[in-house]
């Protein structure tokens, strides 16, 4: 085989296997799998053309062609940053994927394939995928937003000006958050030992995914000629690089402002560093990434003990009576806090529920409120409700996972015929992990906003609502955590994930108001927290129930494996 073809069939072989993951892909087909997230990914460009047409076209006052250019600073800038947080949020992701994992390291080595086609191959896999979800995700606004705005001025030279220079700034703006997580990832595995790497990578994409989330949601509403020129946000205009971009983008459109080309030139500075440290940095680590993945076999958390260590003995034994109970709550809590992509998985989860706190807090700043002036506001008080829901939602999920589906034998052999125990260890975990440090590390601080009263009211009812989400979310799970086999596109996010996100939308803001309501209105607060008790204590006995005709825990996933085509002959 010619080296050229053995270059295609890698690139197809390392461009598909990005996102061909089994929540994903009810089929396991990562060639459907790539469709379909691309698809999601271009239909949130389609529904940002579709708010700014309504927004420009089918206002109240038809807008001036002076005041279009304008409020079209604000919707770029907000475009942009927008463009760099998915493209951080992705490149977080895809962080393992972005260099050879083990199997193929130790795949490839015994190939006759020279190393150089191979880097070759990982490396334009590595930019296509770049641009390729760029596309997706800026092609509809591309296309859309320079017309809209433009209105009945858009002549076609000015509307082909427009869109060149929409691609330019926005892809330049993708391509350096790209090239500095790429960069950052290859000077950690330039400086550090590996195994070192593989424990603290895990805390750098933690750390750059709330990086990502805390910049996109504060950073200062300040895109307008004037307010970008004023001295009073000199600071922030530099230190923001949504700011830079959206200089690049004015410039290319034909500004002259000082203020703008400053900002420009401070783009091209940025997009030229970062490439050339991203090329250099990922050619250097490359071969001593591959070097010690053959060498060593793949660290989890490193050498270290990290995570949960266990309780006192004595608050082990008052929380975990049963001997089986406590067994599997530390085997879990050992698992969740070592295994580095289920806490990675676990901390996205984290990312999403800081992603809506951070948009309601982000509005509050961006309003001049408070939180002092905001008692009780939605946005403030359902900040642990919101994180909570995240991460139980997140560990329920994670629980289906294995992490070594062959070390399920030890439950196999020692299981007591009392599967209650079990389950309810998961239980606990969730508990543990998902609400008591939200609610507890939470109290102090409404305490002091609102006083401890309410502070105290907010808790009982937080605490209440969360125990009977967790309820909902273990309802006939028949498993201990991470011990069963997995389903590829068992989960089918891809389908569900619409549904989840407005399910979880009205449920954040229905159950956020009724709180707020109670803590307000002391003669309904024992009513709500009755309401909440029983709701809670009914799903208990119904549990209690269906626990008790259990005869075991499932080990295996079962498949229907036999599918019906209907096929008989009529006479």
């Amino acid at each position: 085989m010619n080296e050229r073809l053995q270059f295609r069939r890698l690139l197809r072989s390392f461009s598909y296997r990005f996102l061909d993951n089994e929540l994903l892909s009810a089929e396991g087909d990562a060639r459907q799998t790539m469709v379909h997230t691309l698809a999601l990914i271009g239909a949130l460009g389609v529904t940002l053309s579709l708010m700014y047409f309504y927004k420009y076209e089918f206002s109240e006052v038809p807008f001036s062609p002076a005041f279009r250019a304008v409020l079209a600073w604000s919707d770029r800038e907000f475009l942009i940053s927008l463009s760099m947080a998915v493209t951080g949020i992705i490149a977080v992701v895809l962080w393992d994927a972005l260099f050879p994992d083990r199997r193929d390291c130790l795949t490839l080595s015994l190939l006759p394939v020279r190393s150089r086609t191979i880097f070759a191959a990982k490396l334009v896999s590595v930019l296509l995928m770049f641009l390729v979800v760029t596309a997706a995700l800026n092609g509809p606004t591309s296309l859309f937003f320079p017309w809209i705005v433009l209105g009945d001025r858009a002549s076609p030279g000015l509307l082909v000006r427009s869109m060149a220079a929409h691609v330019v700034a926005l892809y330049a703006a993708s391509a350096f958050v790209f090239f500095t997580m790429l960069a950052l990832q290859g000077l950690l595995i330039g400086l550090l030992r590996f195994r070192q790497y593989k424990w603290i990578s895990t805390w750098v994409q933690l750390a750059a995914l709330v990086t990502f989330l805390s910049v996109f949601f504060f950073t200062p509403n300040i895109a307008q000629p004037e307010r970008l020129a004023d001295p009073a946000h000199h600071f922030a205009t530099h230190i923001f690089p949504a700011f830079w971009f959206l200089g690049l983008y004015q410039e290319l459109l034909g500004s002259g402002q000082p203020v703008v080309h400053e900002l420009a030139g401070m783009a091209r500075a940025a997009i030229a560093i970062s490439g050339v440290l991203a090329l250099a940095a990922y050619s250097l680590a490359y071969r001593r990434y591959v070097r010690k993945t053959i060498e060593e076999a793949e660290a989890l958390a490193g050498t270290r003990r990290s995570g949960w260590t266990g309780a006192p003995r004595l608050l082990d034994r008052l929380l975990w009576m049963k001997p089986a109970e406590r067994a599997v709550f530390h085997f879990a809590a050992r698992t969740l806090a070592r295994n580095r992509k289920h806490r990675l998985m676990l901390a996205i989860y984290g990312g999403l529920g800081l992603a809506y706190v951070f948009q309601s807090l982000g509005w509050l700043i961006h309003k001049g409120h408070t939180p002092r002036a905001q008692t009780f506001d939605i946005s403030i008080s359902a900040a642990p409700l919101i994180l909570s829901f995240f991460i139980l939602l997140g560990m329920r999920v994670l629980f289906t996972i294995p992490v070594e589906i062959e070390g399920n034998w030890i439950f196999r052999l020692t299981e007591n015929g009392r599967p209650a125990e079990y389950l309810a260890a998961a239980r606990k975990l969730m508990i543990a992990v998902g609400i008591a440090p939200l609610a507890l590390g939470t109290f102090p601080i409404y305490g002091l906003l609102w006083g401890w009263s309410a502070a105290v009211r907010h808790l009982v009812l937080v605490l209440l609502i969360l125990l009977v989400v967790v309820e909902f979310l273990v309802r006939e799970f028949q498993k201990a955590p991470f011990t069963c086999s997995f389903l590829p596109g068992k989960a089918n996010l891809k389908a569900k994930f619409g549904w989840y996100a407005v399910l979880f939308l009205v449920l954040a803001f229905a159950i956020g108001t009724v709180e707020n309501v109670l803590v307000r209105t002391p003669a309904q607060y024992w009513k709500g927290v009755l309401a909440l008790s029983l709701v809670l204590a009914y799903r208990a006995w119904r549990r209690h129930q269906w626990e008790g005709r259990l005869a075991g825990l499932m080990y295996e996933e079962r498949a229907n494996l036999v599918v019906s085509l209907d096929l008989g002959l009529s006479r």
